[in-house]
């Protein structure tokens, strides 16, 4: 008995796991260009923080250098992270244009259309195959 419930247990579990959907979100033209828009942003205020507070650090360091003391060493940490801020934002410039021009490819579909029943003519409702091409700009 005890074997019995268990192997239909394990089947109903094994049942419902096949007949699950996905949650896929549908992926379209606007979903890249709003990405697009946002890592676009995004690299520019790295860049727009990050040159200057390289700039700063480089030329406040280069004032306090043969000071004693943690002020030339905080530039230069400022220095630092200013280029780290720069660096940063190249790959955030790729990955907006990656994602614009993901929106702006073409999408090549293949579709069946079926002509309209006729009731009095007795045949077969056969697919027309046709192809359809969008460009999305």
């Amino acid at each position: 008995m005890k074997r019995s419930f268990c192997l239909l247990t394990c089947f109903f579990i094994l049942l419902n796991l096949y007949s699950q959907t996905s949650n896929e979100q549908d992926i379209n033209r606007d979903y890249f260009l709003e990405k697009s828009k946002r890592l676009n942003k995004t690299g520019w205020i790295l860049l727009g923080v990050g040159t200057p507070l390289a700039a700063g650090g480089m030329a406040a360091m280069n004032k306090n250098f043969g000071d004693e003391g943690s002020a030339a060493d905080f530039y230069a940490l400022l220095m630092v992270a200013g280029f780290a801020m720069d660096i940063a934002s190249i790959p955030v410039f790729i990955s907006a244009g990656k994602n614009k021009r993901r929106a702006a490819t073409f999408t090549l579909d293949y579709q069946n259309l079926y002509p309209p029943e006729n009731w009095l003519v007795a045949r077969r409702n056969q697919p027309i195959p046709s192809v359809t091409l969008r460009i999305h700009f």
